[in-house]
């Protein structure tokens, strides 16, 4: 089974993500080892933190060439972790930061204390300029523990991306909020946002392990094939 990445930090001396070409080809290897063949390289665009890498279209090519050095079968893609700011309507519309894959999902991420309201307001304005927003790792923000919350966001119009690691480890808490996310039909995407080989390692296969245990066949193919290569197709869910 061929598995999706959309959320990664593989490219090299770009963001806070890989050191070098040695750790991305490493990075490259484990998750081609686990099952991944399309990857989105999505540095982080962060304006608060001087953080703006983008892609340009000479690392593309050597991240391409890096990848085929693992695998010809390896696919990759260019996009941004987006964090969200009054300025980011600007940034998307003047083409300074990238959607994923050039469709029109893009991936957002917040401060972990950002209230409910200031996220569906986000959603809103992302969508009123021609955008699919996906919310990067989700469970790190309080205001998606509250009830009913979950469900309004995707009313909204936002897409949920869940970090594998927070699968792979979860208590019996966090099992629960999973859970009803994923029976919910609340989440549509998991990524590993993988950063090293350590601490951070790309983890997508373990956590299809974990689900495919849990929820079976169907479920974990949704989340790590077809909900993502709509993406690629720039098709929506």
């Amino acid at each position: 089974m061929a598995f999706f990445d959309i959320h990664t930090h593989m490219a090299p001396r770009i963001d806070d993500g890989s050191k070098n070409d040695e750790m991305t080809l490493e990075m490259l290897k484990k998750s081609y080892m686990s099952g991944v063949d399309h990857i989105i390289l999505t540095p982080h665009y962060n304006e608060p933190y001087r953080m703006t890498a983008v892609i340009s279209q000479d690392l593309l090519e050597h991240m391409r060439e890096l990848a085929h050095r693992v695998s010809e079968d390896i696919r990759i893609y260019a996009g941004n972790e987006i964090f969200f700011t009054n300025n980011t309507k600007t940034v998307l519309q003047g083409g300074q930061a990238s959607s994923l894959a050039g469709s029109n999902y893009v991936l957002l991420e917040f401060s972990y204390s950002v209230s409910g309201s200031e996220l569906i307001s986000a959603v809103n304005e992302v969508r009123m300029c021609g955008y699919c927003p996906i919310l990067a790792h989700v469970e790190r923000y309080d205001c998606i523990y509250e009830k009913g919350f979950p469900e309004r966001l995707v009313s909204a119009g936002a897409y949920l991306q869940m970090n594998a690691g927070f699968i792979i480890s979860a208590n019996f808490k966090a099992n629960r909020f999973i859970s009803k996310l994923i029976k919910g039909n609340l989440l549509s995407f998991i990524g590993s946002d993988c950063h090293n080989v350590t601490s951070r390692s790309p983890n997508i296969g373990r956590c299809a392990e974990i689900l495919n245990k849990k929820y079976g066949c169907e479920i974990t193919e949704r989340l790590l094939r077809h909900n993502p290569e709509k993406i690629i197709k720039n098709e929506r869910l």
